[in-house]
């Protein structure tokens, strides 16, 4: 048998071989390891921010809407609020949401009484009360879309659990994947 039809006649076993089973195997492979990126991804987008000193949020409520919509997360970083400017977005606690930050737009910086004053863009009037500087957070400078439920979801300690048992499972399609690409191969 000559090289020229040894080369084809292996050519055609692995055309063969490599149907149905090759491409569940690659199929496999693919679907493990998308989902590792996505999830080492998401982890991205929950601790870059800590480390540069950014402060995240979920945004629950369409107070802000359009301009930042529900599900979004909003990324401050801490800022002096004499500072302050109209039209800057903050982030803040009230005597009425002492476990639930706000997100508002300042609609005035009264410096001598050290408030300012909030609006949700959706709203129709000013906040009720004043935000006293000693209960800002921080200033928005980001926020990402549509994201937020899902980054809140794995912010806690159940959701960090949930994403590493993701991530192994993501690793294991790519392994069953690959192994059963190999097998079908060698057939």
């Amino acid at each position: 048998m000559s090289r020229v039809e040894r080369n084809q006649s292996e050519y055609g076993k692995a055309e063969k071989s490599g149907g149905a089973g090759s491409f569940l195997g690659r199929l496999l492979s693919a679907i493990g390891t998308l989902t590792m990126i996505l999830m080492i991804a998401m982890g991205l987008v929950v601790a870059v921010p800590h480390l540069i000193g950014y402060s995240q949020y979920v945004v629950v409520s369409g107070s802000m809407e359009p301009a930042i919509p529900v599900g979004s997360i909003v990324m401050s970083k801490p800022v002096e609020p004499a500072e302050l400017e109209v039209g800057d977005v903050i982030v803040f606690y009230t005597e009425k949401h002492i476990d639930t930050p706000v997100t508002h737009r300042v609609v005035e910086n009264r410096i001598d009484e050290r408030e300012v004053i909030t609006k949700g863009d959706a709203n129709s009037s000013n906040d009720l009360s004043p935000v006293f500087y000693e209960n800002i957070e921080g200033k928005v400078l980001h926020h990402i879309p549509r994201i937020g439920f899902v980054v809140g979801l794995f912010g806690t300690t159940l959701g960090k659990i949930s994403a590493l048992m993701i991530i192994v499972a993501g690793y294991l399609l790519t392994l069953i994947g690959s192994n059963f690409s190999k097998n079908n191969q060698a057939e």
